[in-house]
């Protein structure tokens, strides 16, 4: 039997599975009363045929389960009991799909929350042309990097193709204070973003 039509078998036993399984069935049957037709012929009792019959054939629940696992996708039937056992245990709890479908919302919307802070703060890439060429130049000595200093390094620059200043904010540093048990701490430095020429 070709590939395509093993599986074409496959699914046609997904819809199929009542009807398969009588056919199984008579199938066993046809094969039972044969053997003990044979063991009649040779001089058996009808019960010592029967017995026999079954003793040759082997076990009968072994042999129907090793004929399913070849007829069925297994994975798909597998998913479909659990599907249909899922839906009969929220047809007895209704309250349970509630709870669930609420846990998942929850879940997934902090998880997206999450996701897109970092995303903002780290994992996207800053807007500029060349990103690996950008150079941090830091000081922390406020006087010495003001706003009046910062302008005129902009204007007199020669060495880099842009010059853009930025101030951190405020840091929690301390549990102390209020309102969430953190101090404030005043940011003393002016750092400088450039990239090289």
């Amino acid at each position: 039997m070709t590939p395509l039509r093993v599986i074409l078998a496959r699914v046609r036993a997904l819809f199929q599975r009542r009807r398969l399984e009588t056919a199984l069935d008579e199938e066993i049957r046809a094969h039972l009363d044969r053997a003990e037709e044979e063991h009649r012929a040779r001089g058996l009792s009808p019960q010592a045929a029967r017995e026999a019959a079954r003793r040759d054939f082997g076990g009968i629940e072994p042999m129907k389960e090793r004929y399913r696992d070849r007829r069925r996708f297994n994975w798909l039937d597998s998913l479909a009991r659990d599907a249909r056992f899922g839906l009969r245990m929220v047809a007895r709890q209704p309250g349970l799909l509630v709870v669930v479908v609420l846990t998942m919302a929850l879940g997934i919307g902090i998880n997206t929350a999450v996701f897109g802070l970092m995303r903002a703060l780290i994992l996207s890439p800053l807007p500029v042309r060349e990103p690996d060429r950008i150079v941090f130049v830091t000081a922390t000595d406020f006087q010495v990097h003001s706003i009046p200093n910062y302008v005129d390094l902009r204007d007199r620059n020669t060495t880099f193709s842009q010059l853009v200043a930025y101030r951190p904010s405020p840091m929690a540093m301390a549990a102390s204070d209020w309102p969430f048990g953190m101090a404030r701490m005043p940011a003393r430095t002016i750092s400088a973003m450039t990239a090289p020429l």
